[in-house]
């Protein structure tokens, strides 16, 4: 078997290698020597190495040509995986679904989500003998996702589930994610219970983007009642999770409720963070409840854990809206010295109190 070594041939790891890589192997050792460039993700030797089996007469297979494009994959050489692909099926050579899913995954993790399309497309028209698996076209949400085309996303779904191919996890979390970058709440919540549908447990990336949309939309019931299933699910909400509930809680004035959620998680020694406690405040005072704003900017500056004491300026304007609700312009002035203190930018509320 191969192992690794020291090449004695001064070849570069950052661009295709065109030295005789493989001159001191026979035509064994020689496939394997590949084999081990592609597993120590030594690109340019690799696709140097295979060129020269090439040039020996030698006939690589479809899995070296599938461990050559995995490695520029992870080398985030998604446009050599991808000319590496087309090359070799232009010549003839036998490609499988493993070849344009590692394409595929190339290209989506670099976010160049049309060079993923059309890797769908090809494997969908079925050119090359090849058709779509659900690796390919979980390939293609994920890039749709981190390029906000939810349109795209569920179009995509709906081919995989024409041509049978089954939905994972991994397609609803995508998908859901798309949707709520797109402000679709409803398209959101849809796909959330299509996945439960499915007997798929979305994951908390799924759900926390389902609770996102539900705040981006106002729905704080839904919120809410998101919230509660990942709860029922044994699964720990993070922060960002915890600041979509309680700023859809803010947005829908339900101060009560956002103080309640906030006051339990602090109980329950979980970290809120500074946005979560900001809302809170910022509902308070929306609601003329200075009282308890101003009792709960003392909470948050006596709080524990990495945000102790942190106030950003969505805390500190809805503080000094309380402060100016109870005549306290002594303590609006010093809470505006402290945002100029700490270089933040006034919004409009802490300019109406200048």
């Amino acid at each position: 078997m191969y192992r690794s070594q020291r090449w004695q041939h001064s070849t570069s790891a950052s661009k295709p290698s065109t030295g005789a890589i493989l001159e001191p192997y026979g035509p064994g050792k020689a496939l394997q020597a590949v084999v081990g460039l592609c597993r120590e993700q030594r690109w340019g030797e690799a696709l140097g190495a295979y060129e020269e089996l090439k040039s020996r007469g030698l006939r690589p297979n479809t899995v070296l040509r599938n461990g050559v494009i995995s490695t520029l994959g992870r080398r985030r050489r998604w446009e050599l995986a991808w000319h590496f692909l087309k090359k070799t099926a232009s010549e003839g050579c036998e490609l499988d679904a493993v070849s344009f899913n590692a394409a595929a995954t190339a290209s989506a993790a670099d976010n160049q989500w049309p060079q993923t399309l059309e890797l769908l497309c090809r494997t969908i028209e079925g050119s090359d003998g090849v058709s779509p698996d659900v690796f390919t076209f979980n390939s293609a949400l994920t890039s749709f996702s981190r390029a906000s085309l939810w349109a795209a996303s569920l179009k995509v779904l709906r081919q995989m589930v024409a041509r049978s191919a089954q939905p994972d996890m991994v397609t609803f979390n995508s998908a859901v994610s798309s949707a709520e970058k797109g402000c679709q709440w409803k398209q959101a919540i849809s796909l959330l219970r299509e996945a439960s549908q499915r007997q798929l447990g979305p994951g908390i990336a799924a759900l926390g983007a389902g609770i996102s949309a539900a705040d981006k939309s106002g729905r704080w019931p839904l919120a809410l009642e998101l919230l509660g299933y990942v709860a029922s699910c044994g699964v720990q909400p993070g922060q960002i999770v915890f600041g979509a509930t309680l700023s859809a809680l803010e947005k829908g004035k339900c101060w009560e409720k956002g103080l309640s959620l906030w006051r339990e998680l602090r109980s329950r020694g979980i970290e809120t963070g500074i946005i979560s406690g900001s809302s809170v405040l910022s509902a308070t005072s929306k609601c003329q409840q200075w009282e308890l704003g101003l009792e709960l900017l003392g909470e948050l500056r006596r709080a524990d854990g990495p945000s102790a004491g942190i106030l950003d300026v969505v805390a500190l304007s809805a503080a000094i809206g309380a402060c100016e609700v109870a005549s306290l312009w002594q303590g609006s002035l010093g809470l505006l010295s402290e945002m100029r203190d700490s270089g933040m930018q006034l919004d409009a509320t802490a300019f109406g109190a200048t």
